[in-house]
This record gives structure tokens, sequence and C-alpha cells, in this order.
């Protein structure tokens, strides 16, 4: 399950106390995809296309929620999410770069989507964003 976070927030592989992060992320990764009939086999697809297109949006939009990056009316909080990341990040040079994507990241809060307090659109959106950066985040 913690692999589907890789895909959705990179950040989490490389950047944290691995079995801290892992067991943290566990419960919100099998939450979310119980949530959204989201399968392990489609978890692990959608890990070896290295793209999170394959995988419901809402899952996306569920795990951002739950990490504090969506709100609850489907939209961005970069602020709540670094706060709540912070708890998994110790070393200031990689939370730094994860706050540098985050913030680059942050213009997806102006984007027009039709699903509202969903947040799947948004949530798909900032999935997207954060892959695009993730030769900044890995050290």
């Amino acid at each position: 399950y913690f692999q589907i976070f890789k895909i959705y927030l990179l950040i989490a592989l490389k950047v944290a106390n691995g079995e801290t992060l892992r067991e943290s992320l566990r419960p919100v990764i099998v939450a979310c995809s119980k949530e959204h009939g989201v399968t392990d086999e489609e978890i692990q697809a959608a890990k070896e296309a290295g793209s999170p297109a394959s995988i419901k949006p809402c899952f996306i939009a569920c795990v951002f929620k739950k990490a504090g990056f969506l709100d609850d009316q489907g939209q961005i909080d970069i602020e709540t999410g670094l706060k709540n990341l912070r708890q998994f990040v110790k070393d200031d040079e990689q939370y730094k770069k994860l706050e540098e994507v985050s913030k680059l990241c942050s213009f997806v809060k102006d984007k027009v989507v039709s699903d509202g307090a969903a947040g799947c659109e948004k949530g798909a959106l900032l999935a997207g964003c954060f892959l695009d950066h993730k030769t900044r985040i890995i050290i």
C-alpha cells in the first residue's frame, strides 16, 4: 500500500524516516483504497506506468485530504500539508525542497474544476504537478 503514496506524493519514499512514514501512511492508503475501490493490482499498474492516470482521481484526492494537502472543500491547502509532512521529514534541506515544490504546485488551487468539494480533479492535478517536479525532490 505504501507504494501508491510514492506515485501521488513522491516525497514519501526519499525524505523521511522510512518505517515511521510507512506505518503512518498505511492506514491512509488502506482506507482510501477501500473507500474508492482501488485494488492492489491497480496501484501496482500505476506504479509501473509511473503515472497516476490509471487510478481513480477520487482515490488520489482521498490520500491528499488525509495528508492535509486538500481540505474538506476540495481546495488545495499547501500550508497544512507541509505542516503534516514536517512530522516525518526531519532533514531541513530535504524539507526545503519539498516546500519549494509544494509552493510551485500551489497554482493548482486556481484551476477551475467541475467536481467542487469532492476535490478529485484538483487531487489529480496536484499529483501530476508533484510528479512533474520529482527530480527536485529526490536527492
